[in-house]
C-alpha cells in the first residue's frame, strides 16, 4: 500500500532492549525461553538496580533453569515456574510500566512468535509487534498474576494456576485508536474456536499464514471451506521440519496424502530458508483493504497442544495498514518457499475497456512483465503455454476488482523458445505472443 513500505529485518534485540531502558516502573514478562541474549539480561537487571518492579512467568524447562534466568534470580529478580507436565508455558510477552495509575502513555505490550534467544533473534524467521494501551497491557497483567499467583512482588506458587487450571477471566474486545483488537489466551479462551470463527465469518478473498507447527485440522478444515478458487484462496508456508511431521495438515492441504487430499490442492510450501520459520500468524483479505483485513499473530501454534494444555496467547488485529506490513512479510516468505504472489494492482482508475498489454521486456532473461485492465470486478485467468500448445503455469486465477494491474512471469525454470499467454475473463478473451532467450 502508498507509503506503507516494509523496510526489511528488524534488530529485535535493540528494539526490545530500547523499551526496558525506557520502563521507569515495571516490567512484567512470560517467556517459555530466555538464554544467551546477555545484553537483554543485563538490561533487565540494571532496570531492576534502579528501581523497576520486575517479575517473570517462565516454564517449567523439564525441572531446568537457562543459565541467563538463573542470573535473573541470582540478581533477586523473581520468576514463577510452571509446575512440570506434559504441557508447557508458551506465552512470549512483555508488559511494560502496567502496574501504576500515574501514566497510561507509557504502558507498551511486546507480543509475537520469539523467544529471547540467539536463534530465534537471529536465524529464525519471527514476528513480534508492539503495542501502547493500557487496556490490553492490563488484561495481558491479569493473565500474568494469575500465573504469578498473586497480585503482588511476590509471586504465590500454591495459588499460581496453569493450563487448564486458568479461567476466562478477561476481556476480549478493545478499541484501540479505532482499531479492534481481540485477545485470547489458552487454553481458556477456546482458541481454536476462536480462529476458526474469524476465517469462517471473515473471508472475502483469502487466507494466507505462516506457521510453525499446524497440526489441528479443525483449522485447516475451516480454511477448506474458504478455499473456492478463483474466489477465494488459501496459501500458506509451513515450517519445514513440522511440515513432513505425519500429523501435519501440510500432506492433506497439498493434495499428497492424508486422509482427505484436498481437490484442488491449495498453493502451499514448505519453508526453504536455514533456520525454522518460528511465525505464527494469520492474514484475512490482506489484498483486500475494503474487507477489513485482520492478523491473527502471537504464541499459538495451530494444534490440539496449544489448544488445550499450554499456555498461549494471541491477538487479533483488525487494520488495513499493519496487514499490509504483515502481507509483504508473507510474500517474501512465501516467494522463498517457492511460491508466487505475481499481481500488483498498479490504478484504480477504472479503464474503458478490457486491454492486455504486450509484454515487457520481449525477447526477455527471465523475468518479464504483462500488463492488463479491467473496466469492471471479473474472474481473471491468465495461463501461459509453449509452442506446442501444453500449458506451463498459471499466472492468474482469481476475482479482481476493476482497475489496471500487472504480473510477472519468471521463467527460470523454463527452456529458450515461443511462449503464449492468454488473458481469459466473462466477454473478453486475447493471446499474446513472447520469446525467451538464454
Amino acid at each position: 500500500m502508498p507509503g506503507n513500505n516494509a523496510v526489511g529485518n528488524a534488530d529485535f534485540k535493540t528494539r526490545l532492549g530500547q523499551r526496558i531502558d525506557s520502563a521507569t516502573k515495571s516490567i512484567d514478562f512470560a517467556m517459555y525461553s530466555f538464554n544467551e541474549i546477555t545484553q537483554i539480561k543485563d538490561k533487565l537487571i540494571n532496570a531492576l538496580i534502579r528501581g523497576v518492579k520486575i517479575r517473570m512467568v517462565y516454564d517449567h524447562r523439564d525441572g531446568a533453569i537457562q543459565a541467563l534466568v538463573q542470573e535473573l534470580i541470582d540478581a533477586g529478580i523473581r520468576v514463577q515456574q510452571r509446575p512440570q507436565s506434559s504441557n508447557i508455558m508458551h506465552n512470549k510477552f512483555f508488559i511494560f510500566d502496567a502496574r501504576d495509575n500515574i501514566s497510561f502513555s507509557d504502558d507498551w505490550l511486546w507480543t509475537g512468535s520469539a523467544n529471547i534467544t540467539n536463534a530465534q533473534f537471529y536465524d529464525d524467521a519471527q514476528n513480534v509487534i508492539f503495542i501502547q494501551d493500557q487496556a490490553l497491557c492490563n488484561t495481558y497483567t491479569r493473565e500474568f498474576e494469575e500465573m504469578w499467583g498473586s497480585h503482588n512482588d511476590i509471586n504465590n506458587s500454591s495459588n499460581a494456576k496453569f493450563g487448564s487450571s486458568k479461567s476466562d477471566n478477561t476481556p476480549h474486545i478493545f478499541n484501540i485508536k479505532g482499531r479492534r483488537v481481540e485477545c485470547y489466551f489458552s487454553p481458556s479462551d477456546n482458541p481454536s474456536t476462536q480462529i476458526e470463527n474469524m476465517i469462517g465469518n471473515n473471508t472475502d478473498k483469502s487466507v494466507y499464514f505462516c506457521i510453525f507447527a499446524f497440526t489441528r485440522f479443525q483449522i485447516a478444515n475451516k480454511m477448506k471451506t474458504q478455499f473456492t478458487p478463483p474466489l477465494k484462496y488459501v496459501r500458506g508456508v509451513f515450517d519445514s521440519g513440522n511440515g513432513t511431521d505425519p500429523s501435519s495438515v501440510y500432506p492433506e492441504m497439498k493434495g499428497i496424502g492424508g486422509t482427505t487430499p484436498w481437490n484442488p490442492p491449495a498453493p502451499v510450501y514448505l519453508d526453504a530458508e536455514s533456520g525454522l520459520l518460528h511465525s505464527k500468524y494469520i492474514l484475512i483479505d490482506p489484498d483486500l483493504p475494503s474487507s477489513n483485513p485482520i492478523v491473527e499473530t502471537g504464541s499459538y501454534n495451530f494444534s490440539t497442544a496449544a489448544t488445550t494444555g499450554n499456555d498461549e496467547n494471541f491477538l487479533m488485529i483488525y487494520d488495513s495498514l499493519i496487514a499490509n506490513q504483515y502481507l509483504q512479510d508473507f510474500a517474501k516468505r512465501y516467494s522463498l518457499a517457492g511460491g508466487t504472489i505475481k499481481v500488483e494492482k498498479i490504478s484504480t482508475e477504472i479503464p474503458a475497456d478490457f486491454v492486455l498489454g504486450q509484454n515487457y521486456p520481449n525477447p526477455f532473461n527471465p523475468k518479464t512483465v504483462i500488463n492488463y485492465e479491467l473496466p469492471s470486478a471479473n474472474i481473471v485467468k491468465i495461463t501461459v503455454y509453449n509452442s506446442l500448445g501444453m500449458e506451463v503455469a498459471e499466472l492468474v486465477n482469481e476475482r479482481q476488482s476493476a482497475g489496471s494491474y500487472k504480473v510477472t512471469f519468471d521463467a527460470s525454470d523454463y527452456s529458450s523458445g515461443v511462449y503464449f499467454y492468454k488473458f481469459e475473463t466473462a466477454g473478453f478473451t486475447e493471446t499474446k505472443r513472447m520469446i525467451l532467450v538464454k
